[in-house]
């Protein structure tokens, strides 16, 4: 219980921050587009650091919280799902032949992993965006009732 209450304690901090809603949405965004585009584990966590010791008006809060909340039970499904986009439109536009000879299993494996990669990048952006507009507009409704009650 303790847990829960720090993480809403932390939720309603950063919503309450001096930033602005679009500051808030874009920290948000950003930590959900690393967090689910890097597969190698800690890699969008480092990025994210370096971004926000780069660009000081990000809601530091924002962007960590949305590392966090992009754990494993959400990452496999959505690596499932970039798979099946990149197999789609690799159906749709015919791709170039990479079969390399020399290579053991070259000719499977890159195949796949190029639409894998194709597939993710497409997800993870739309994720970001679609994280971004509700983020933005939640964080809206949020201080529009904060204002009511006082």
């Amino acid at each position: 219980m303790k847990l829960k209450h720090r993480i809403t304690h932390h939720f309603h901090k950063t919503l309450k921050a001096n930033h602005s809603d679009h500051e808030i949405a874009l920290g948000f965004s950003l930590g959900t587009f690393f967090e689910i585009f890097f597969i190698v584990p800690g890699l969008g966590l480092i990025i994210s650091i370096l971004v926000l010791l780069t660009y000081s008006k990000l809601s530091k809060y924002a962007l960590l919280f949305a590392i966090l909340f992009w754990n494993v039970l959400f990452i496999a499904p959505i690596y499932i799902l970039s798979y099946q986009v990149g197999n789609f439109l690799f159906e749709i536009f015919p791709s170039i032949d990479t079969s390399i000879p020399d290579i053991p299993f070259a000719d499977t494996f890159l195949p796949k992993g190029k639409k894998f990669l194709v597939g993710h990048l497409l997800v993870s952006t739309i994720f970001s965006i679609i994280v971004y507009l509700l983020a933005r507009w939640f964080i809206k409704v949020y201080r529009r009732r904060l204002d009511l009650k006082k």
